[in-house]
């Protein structure tokens, strides 16, 4: 079987996201190099707003690269063969209501533009705990 990557939108630059934050160009460029560089694989993961922790568990799948189009962070994934895949891949992509997200920290200032940022994990925020069936 092909393997199957899927190209996702993580996030915006210079735009204020949902909590008003602000990654202006060079800090997100400077962020994502880091990140691509690790020497390790990069997983993603479903978890929920309470628990920003990576949880071997809730792997859904690797994240492949973070990559910057335009004023848009994106990230290919590929789909990993975990109980919890069925929760948030639906046949070669994500289920509409998951949206991919990057977990980080940084130094924000009073304009609430974000310095020294690193992003530590990407993961998928499906709203609420999504079900998972051990059973095929």
């Amino acid at each position: 079987m092909d393997k199957i990557t899927v190209k996702v939108l993580v996030a915006k630059i210079g735009i204020p996201n949902v909590n008003g934050l602000v990654y202006p160009l060079e800090e997100m460029e400077q962020a994502i190099a880091e990140y691509n560089n690790r020497d390790h694989p990069q997983f993603l993961t479903v978890e929920n707003d309470k628990d920003l922790k990576v949880n071997l568990s809730k792997i859904v799948g690797i994240v492949e690269r973070l990559y910057i189009e335009g004023d848009s962070v994106y990230a290919d994934l590929t789909p990993t063969d975990t109980p919890m895949k069925k929760a948030v891949w639906c046949e070669s992509n994500l289920r509409l209501d998951c949206k991919p997200r990057f977990i980080g920290s940084g130094i924000v200032e009073e304009d609430k533009t974000v310095k020294d940022l690193r992003i530590n994990h990407v993961n998928v925020y499906c709203g609420k705990e999504p079900k998972v069936s051990w059973e095929e």
